[in-house]
């Protein structure tokens, strides 16, 4: 099972445990095998074979399948973020009443409407769910199932309180709603930025950040476009004015760099002439 760490940081670390516990027979299998095994191999074959791991690792999976990755599926799908108040506030009830009691969880009750976002029943999906026949790892699951939903529940009521009932967006006026129906679900964007920037860094390590700012606003507005669909007059007239403002924008930001570079120096100059007056006044006869 692969998938990109890019993009899926939110939700990889429960993707990961629904594929270490769909193969954990198989991870035990090949490290058996194996004729002469380091200390490493022994390590993961005992870790393995631990019903406490193996519930935990289970636990995570379920809620890949039934909360985080749906709720992920659904962030792509709705276009406004107060258009995710309904959903939050029943991932607020769920959670509650599955970090009392987490058994309809692992007999596969689904979190939101299957209508709106499917769960993705594959092969992982039927090994975490399928009876175990075993009390004690059905057990242990239940209870690492119950507190991650405890957590979850604390982490959703603090981040998403004003979305939630009593909040001050729970209900809100079709004002509000106008003013953030182009708020981003996701931070996918700032995500993708920073993954550009990364990018131009190990290909250009003497790239300046105005530089690197200047590519990745290219980019985003979509300035190329823009351009191509102007007139031959208007583009002559926006080229001409960024001809000759450059020089002057790019001198003001340098500028600007040295002083806020030569501040902390000065300060420290001067902090070093007073304290050398005031030792030579402590001196003087």
């Amino acid at each position: 099972m692969k998938v990109t760490f890019r993009g899926n940081r939110f939700n990889i670390l429960f993707f990961n445990a629904a594929a270490v516990y769909h193969h954990h027979k198989h991870i035990i299998s090949f490290v058996s095998s194996w004729p002469d095994p380091n200390g490493l191999f022994k390590a993961v074959k005992a870790d393995a074979s631990q019903k406490v791991y193996l519930a935990g690792v289970r636990a995570l999976g379920m809620v890949d399948k039934t909360i985080t990755g749906p709720f992920f599926r659904l962030l792509g799908i709705q276009k406004g973020i107060l258009n995710m108040n309904i959903h939050l506030h029943q991932m607020q009830l769920g959670l509650d009443r599955w970090s009392k009691d987490a058994i309809s969880l692992m007999d596969g009750e689904a979190l939101f409407d299957e209508a709106v976002v499917k769960r993705h029943k594959d092969a992982l999906y039927h090994s975490l769910f399928a009876a175990s026949e075993d009390e004690e790892l059905d057990t242990l699951t239940q209870q690492a199932l119950e507190v991650v939903c405890a957590s979850m529940l604390i982490l959703l009521e603090r981040q998403a309180e004003e979305q939630l009932p009593g909040g001050r967006f729970w209900e809100p006026s079709e004002a509000e709603i106008q003013k953030s129906q182009h708020v981003p679900t996701t931070n996918v964007v700032s995500e993708r930025d920073f993954a550009v920037l990364d990018n131009l860094l190990r290909a250009k390590p003497n790239a300046t950040s105005l530089a690197c700012e200047a590519y990745i606003m290219w980019l985003n507005n979509q300035t190329s476009t823009w351009l191509r669909n102007l007139t031959v007059e208007e583009k002559e007239r926006h080229m001409a004015y960024a001809r000759t403002h450059a020089a002057s924008d790019s001198k003001k930001r340098i500028n600007k760099s040295r002083s806020s570079a030569y501040r902390p120096c000065l300060r420290s100059n001067g902090r070093k002439k007073t304290k050398s007056k005031e030792q030579g006044r402590g001196r003087w006869p």
